[in-house]
């Protein structure tokens, strides 16, 4: 059975940022071309709200389904369920 570490959660949480990071400059990259061409007609909330959207919903994904960085693609279920004895892994939950 294994314990449940502070250092997986953190891992996995880390990973799960860093994907989120990337996710809000890509979007806000794409977004700001999009919503205007000069720095002054930039709609800069629009911009934001819409990367900060796509964060949130890169953080749900990591959470549900899983990062392939961390442990062979565990996600938190499969982590506390590996920690139980069951040993979940992705697509066995």
């Amino acid at each position: 059975m294994t314990r449940i570490t502070k250092s997986r959660i953190a891992d996995f949480m880390e990973a799960v940022a860093i994907r989120a990071l990337r996710s809000f400059f890509q979007v806000f990259a794409a977004a700001l071309p999009a919503s205007g061409f000069a720095l002054g007609e930039v709609n800069w909330v629009l911009a934001l709200s819409v990367s900060a959207g796509a964060a949130v919903a890169s953080i749900a994904t990591s959470i549900a389904t899983g990062l392939p960085e961390v442990d062979d693609g565990m996600n938190i279920v499969a982590i506390y369920s590996d920690a139980e004895g069951r040993h979940a892994r992705r697509g066995d939950e």
